[in-house]
């Protein structure tokens, strides 16, 4: 994870640039709460000392779960409960609910430490660097276990591919906590580039602001926000520093990245089309932008040093699997699962279903697991009905939950209408704008003969 290159990195934040020096001398303050064998807890937001923590629990090897700033404190307390953390780490909670030793402030972030008795007395697998939530949705607290080998190759194959240089700079448009939005700090920090942490929404006129006067080399989003970007007319202005501008998190409209690409090849910007996992540290494949025209519609080849293929032939349709040192180690559903290792050994079920053209490009065309993205974050179905049928359990409810990217369809049944009981409660649990949304009362769900619920 470090090597000389890094050396020359520099994360500007509130206009201030600090050197690598300067980040270890922020993570030195905290190193107490960093220790071997002992997870910590960090709510995460994008600012210096949380970028610091982040980087010195990988220096120290500390094993720490990444979290948004903003996590609700309910599913936080769920999470400390069930991973039985050493310490709790938050610039926004200033006390919990859960039986903890004694807190202090460092930096105006607030530390929390727990004993757990003989409960957690085992070592945590010494491969286990770093826990990711597979979605920031349904509270499932399940996480993504990835060591500091994934981290690295990972690393090594989007810096390849991009041809990121210590004289690149962007700017962070997405959480720390989610997979993508940590991608680019490892990538730019090992390629020892320019980062500039930047807390503000593009919706405001303070990331517009910094947009305009940064001279950033690459932009980096999910589908979302590159509608904001286009909302905004942000591919009617001219940036002559940018040179690279990245998508993946979900399938991009298909009028929108036409758009990006005559955007870019007006403006000799390279338009990289990316798809990928938190499994797999990240990045799985990618469009190289010289074919981006020919194959809009494709997730691209497979990142350097790793195999994507399609299970069992590749001249059909079936799940893709993916291969490399960059997958995970696995799961974990609470504390016990840090103590076991590999349990993947490099192969990845993606649950997606796709196929393999004549030239070796992959394509999506369905999913075997019930997923899909809101925002760039990964949504469980599955894990939605279950939600609205224990809340809504007195009313009689049957539910299903189908949908695309950005387009979740929930049916019920039911002898009320409950259309805004409904809307409320699940945009506040999973976190989603209204108008990602759509809700139907139906006279029947859809069920096979054996009584099972038709999704199709």
């Amino acid at each position: 994870m470090f090597n000389k290159n890094h050396k020359t990195f520099q994360a500007i934040y509130n206009n201030k640039a600090y050197s690598v020096d300067e980040i270890w001398h922020i993570a030195s303050s905290f190193k107490q709460f960093l220790n071997d064998n002992q997870l910590t807890i960090l709510c995460a937001d994008n600012d210096i000392f949380s970028l610091s923590i982040y980087l010195g629990a990988l220096k120290f090897n500390s094993p720490i779960m990444l979290l948004n700033h903003d996590t609700d404190i309910v599913e936080l307390t769920k999470i400390i409960k069930k991973f039985k953390p050493s310490f709790l780490i938050s610039k926004n909670i200033s006390s919990i609910n859960c039986k903890h030793d004694h807190n202090e402030k460092i930096h105006d972030y607030n530390i929390f430490s727990f004993s757990w008795a003989n409960e957690n007395s085992k070592l945590i697998n010494e491969d286990l660097s770093l826990l990711l939530p597979t979605s920031g949705s349904t509270g499932s607290a399940k996480f993504v276990k990835i060591s500091k080998k994934n981290i690295v190759a990972n690393t090594k194959s989007i810096i390849d591919y991009l041809k990121i240089t210590k004289n690149d700079k962007t700017i962070t448009t997405m959480p720390m906590s989610y997979s993508f939005g940590l991608s680019i700090i490892n990538t730019y920090f090992n390629a020892g580039a320019k980062i500039i942490l930047c807390q503000h929404s593009l919706v405001s006129r303070e990331f517009w602001k910094i947009l305009d006067v940064s001279n950033i080399t690459s932009l980096s989003g999910v589908p979302y926000i590159f509608e904001l970007l286009f909302k905004f007319n942000f591919f009617k202005k001219s940036y002559s520093s940018l040179k690279t501008i990245t998508q993946a998190g979900g399938r991009l409209k298909s009028e929108l990245k036409k758009e990006i690409l005559n955007y870019s090849n007006k403006n000799a910007i390279n338009f990289f089309i990316m798809y990928g996992q938190t499994e797999a540290t990240a990045r799985i494949s990618y469009v190289p932008p010289d074919m981006l025209s020919k194959k809009i519609d494709s997730i691209g080849i497979p990142i350097p040093s790793t195999e994507l293929h399609v299970e069992k032939n590749d001249s059909q349709e079936g799940e893709l699997i993916f291969e490399g040192d960059n997958v995970s180690m696995g799961y974990a559903n609470d504390y016990k699962d840090l103590y076991l290792g590999d349990s993947r050994n490099g192969i990845l079920k993606t649950g997606d279903i796709g196929f393999k053209d004549s030239d070796g490009y992959f394509y999506i065309t369905g999913r075997k697991k019930r997923f899909i993205k809101i925002n760039g974050i990964r949504l469980s179905l599955d894990d939605a009905e279950k939600l609205i049928e224990n809340e809504f359990c007195s009313t009689g409810i049957d539910v299903r939950c189908i949908g695309e990217d950005d387009n979740l369809i929930l049916e019920y049944t039911c002898v009320n209408n409950i259309d805004n009981d409904l809307k409320n409660y699940l945009c506040k649990k999973i976190k989603i704008h209204h108008k990602y949304l759509t809700i139907a009362r139906v006279k029947n769900i859809m069920r096979n003969s054996s009584g099972k619920k038709i999704y199709t």
